[in-house]
C-alpha cells in the first residue's frame, strides 16, 4: 500500500506504511475477520501497528489480538464519526500515534484521552466513553 507521512510538531516526521485490511462495520466483524486481523498483524515486519476500528467491537478484537508477541497493537476509533465537527477522531488517532512509538509491546485502546491495555477497557455506551473495567464513573456521570 502507499508509504505515508504524518507530520508531528517540531518539524520531525513519522513514517508509516497504511495497509487496509478490511472495510467492515465493526458490528459485522466475527471470529474469522479478527483471526485475519490477528494473521496480518503477527505477518508485519514492523513492530507497531495502529488499528483504525469501529467502537462498537474494538474491546472484541483486542482481547482476540492479546498475547501477540514482542509487538505494540495500538487500536483506536471515533466515538463521533470524522465527518462531524465535534469529532475526536483527530484526537484519538494523534493518541494512538504517540502511544505506537512509545508504548512497551501489548495491545491497548487509545480511546477518551486515555491509553489502556487491552485487559482493562470497556466502552461506557451511555457516557459515550472508553473507561477501565470496574472503574468508577466520574462524579459528573453518576446519578
Amino acid at each position: 500500500m502507499a508509504d505515508i507521512r504524518i507530520p508531528t510538531t517540531g518539524g520531525s516526521t513519522t513514517r508509516c506504511t497504511r495497509r487496509k485490511a478490511g472495510a467492515k462495520d465493526s458490528l459485522d466483524l466475527d471470529d474469522d475477520d479478527r483471526a485475519a486481523i490477528r494473521s496480518a498483524v503477527e505477518g508485519e515486519a514492523e513492530a507497531r501497528t495502529l488499528i483504525t476500528h469501529g467502537t462498537d467491537t474494538m474491546v472484541t478484537t483486542a482481547e482476540a489480538l492479546r498475547g501477540i508477541g514482542g509487538k505494540v497493537v495500538v487500536l483506536t476509533g471515533a466515538m463521533q464519526p470524522a465527518s462531524i465537527r465535534d469529532s475526536d477522531a483527530a484526537f484519538n488517532l494523534g493518541l494512538a500515534v504517540g502511544a505506537a512509538r512509545l508504548a512497551a509491546p501489548g495491545v491497548y485502546l487509545a480511546m477518551s484521552g486515555r491509553l489502556f491495555p487491552a485487559e482493562t477497557v470497556q466502552k461506557d455506551r451511555d457516557a459515550g466513553v472508553f473507561r477501565e473495567v470496574d472503574a468508577e464513573p466520574p462524579a459528573a456521570d453518576r446519578p
